[in-house]
């Protein structure tokens, strides 16, 4: 589970920093909120995961668990969108970046993920 956690935040770090944060503009409680949940946390999930790895086990075989819940999330994002014309990201926003676009923002994001998730059960697994 705590495997799962951390690539999650982990991808969230990475989605807001590359595609997100560029865009994005806040003052006061609200950057120091972005700045904490956005960078603080991720590197403080990934510290944890590195410093106690040996009290966990990974195996490949989990990454079809941790992979459920981010696909149940862009099924999510995608029924979300269609009804209310809404991507929530702009990346995946239909009116600016067209199907097309938003069918490699898709792959390209589904990719991150999956050489993510392998990287950290080697690195996991590495004792």
């Amino acid at each position: 589970m705590i495997g799962g956690i951390v690539i999650y935040i982990s991808i969230t770090f990475l989605i807001f920093l590359i595609f997100l944060e560029p865009r994005y503009s806040s003052k006061g409680f609200a950057l120091a909120g972005s700045i904490l949940n956005h960078h603080v946390t991720p590197f403080s999930s990934i510290y944890f995961l590195y410093k106690f790895r040996s009290d966990y086990t990974f195996n490949y075989s989990f990454i079809k668990a941790w992979i459920m819940y981010s696909i149940i999330y862009l099924f999510f994002l995608l029924i979300y969108g269609l009804i209310t014309d809404d991507y929530i990201y702009p990346f995946f926003q239909v009116s600016l970046v067209g199907v097309f676009g938003m069918f490699f923002s898709i792959v390209g994001l589904v990719m991150m993920f999956i050489a993510m998730l392998f990287s950290w059960v080697k690195i996991v697994s590495k004792k």
